[in-house]
């Protein structure tokens, strides 16, 4: 375990300090070259910002940044809850959720969900959940959930039932998951096919909700300290990103590194 610290977190001094992310399914370091409690958007010119969480360079907007710099925070944290919570097995599935028409009520999405979520468990008994509100290219608002069955045995659940459930539109989908890693980072706002979409978001809009069992236990932690708490987990993945300018200036680099039970 140590020299795959060392290995993939060179340059990190014993006593710097790292984020450690801890939920039922793994432990998570992630290590930057800046201070720890960091903005998750650094200006690098007058037209030019960087995300610090992806390394994505992205276009400047004075009046876009506090929603941005909400929605980042957001997607961090949502991808956390995802990876940590849920695993892709049987008991799990992706179901999308649309409207009929253009959906330009945000604000009634959490009661319409909640509802659906009653009638789900009503007849599949308690269920680990996750939702997240997208509007789409036209800003049309739609639903991603992640469900999973507690009570037991394979969720079969068929996308005639979700449509019979749900009624609010007559497009849903169903399907198993195959990555969970994979999908969690699908809903990073920064994306090149997303961020354009960030213009649609209200201020301060929370822009996921999860079931009450689901809570992420945060801490800053010196590196030297960091062996002690992964020593009986396996690595999952790990991913470094190097941020730089137009004229490839180092600004920063973030390392994430992921253990699981063996």
């Amino acid at each position: 375990m140590a020299k795959n610290l060392q290995k993939n977190f060179q340059e990190i001094n014993p006593d710097d300090y790292v984020s450690v992310y801890n939920t039922p399914r793994y432990t998570e370091i992630v290590a930057n070259d800046n201070k720890p409690k960091r903005p998750p958007v650094k200006r690098i010119s007058k037209q030019e910002y960087v995300n610090t969480d992806t390394g994505e360079v992205l276009d400047f907007k004075e009046k876009e940044v506090k929603s941005i710099e909400s929605l980042t925070k957001q997607c961090k944290r949502l991808r956390i809850y995802i990876s940590g919570y849920f695993s892709g097995d049987k008991t799990e599935r992706f179901i999308t959720l649309t409207y009929s028409g253009h959906m330009a009520e945000p604000e009634k999405i959490s009661n319409d969900f909640k509802y659906f979520m009653r009638k789900i468990m009503r007849k599949y008994g308690k269920c680990r959940y996750i939702y997240i509100k997208e509007p789409d290219e036209k800003g049309s608002w739609h639903i991603h959930c992640i469900i999973k069955k507690l009570s037991g045995g394979d969720f079969n659940i068929t996308e005639e039932e979700v449509r019979s459930m749900w009624k609010a539109g007559e497009i849903v989908n169903v399907k198993p998951i195959y990555d969970i890693d994979k999908l969690s980072w699908y809903f990073d706002i920064s994306h090149k096919d997303k961020k354009h979409r960030i213009k649609y978001y209200p201020k301060n809009m929370r822009i996921y909700e999860h079931s009450r069992d689901m809570k992420i236990d945060k801490k800053y932690t010196k590196f030297k300290n960091i062996n002690s708490l992964v020593k009986d987990k396996q690595v999952n993945y790990k991913k470094q990103i190097n941020i730089t300018s137009d004229d490839m200036k180092k600004i920063n680099k973030i390392r994430y590194m992921q253990f699981i039970a063996k």
